[in-house]
Order: structure tokens, then C-alpha cells, then sequence
């Protein structure tokens, strides 16, 4: 959401920037939607928001590790394209 205060229009930050926001990125949108969705449910069914907390860090833990072991613990960035 923070991007949203950012940049309102979904123009880039600074003159010569992409777009914060564009069509390419729809699936980054669609997936959040179901996590969302998928940390609402588990909590409405757990009844307490530490099970969704707990299902939260354990997503981002393996999102931090996968980036970690696909860069070598960032001593090999990708290049691109």
C-alpha cells in the first residue's frame, strides 16, 4: 500500500522511472489476493490471529530463503535481461 501513497497515478518516482504499477504485474496482485484470502480464512477458522501470524512469517521466511539461495546470499545478483 505504501506505493499507493507514493505514487497515486502509478507513475514512476522520479522522471525516467518505470511505472510503480503496470499491466505486467497482474499476477503479483492475483497472488496476493488469494494469500490474503487464504490468512483470512485460516484465521476465521483458528478463531486467534496467531495462527495467521505464525502461517505470515512462515511464508516470508521461505520467500526470504529462496531469494537468499537463488543469489548466493546476494554475492551473485541476476544480471537481467
Amino acid at each position: 500500500m505504501a506505493d499507493i501513497a507514493l505514487a497515486p497515478r502509478g507513475q514512476g518516482l522520479q522522471p525516467g522511472q518505470p511505472a510503480v504499477r503496470g499491466p505486467d504485474d497482474q499476477h503479483v496482485r492475483g497472488t496476493r489476493s488469494r494469500l490474503l484470502l487464504l490468512f483470512r480464512v485460516h484465521r476465521a477458522r483458528t478463531g486467534t490471529v496467531l495462527a495467521s501470524f505464525l502461517m505470515h512469517l512462515g511464508y516470508n521466511l521461505l520467500l526470504s530463503l529462496a531469494t537468499g539461495l537463488s543469489t548466493h546470499w546476494f554475492t551473485k545478483m541476476p544480471t537481467g535481461k
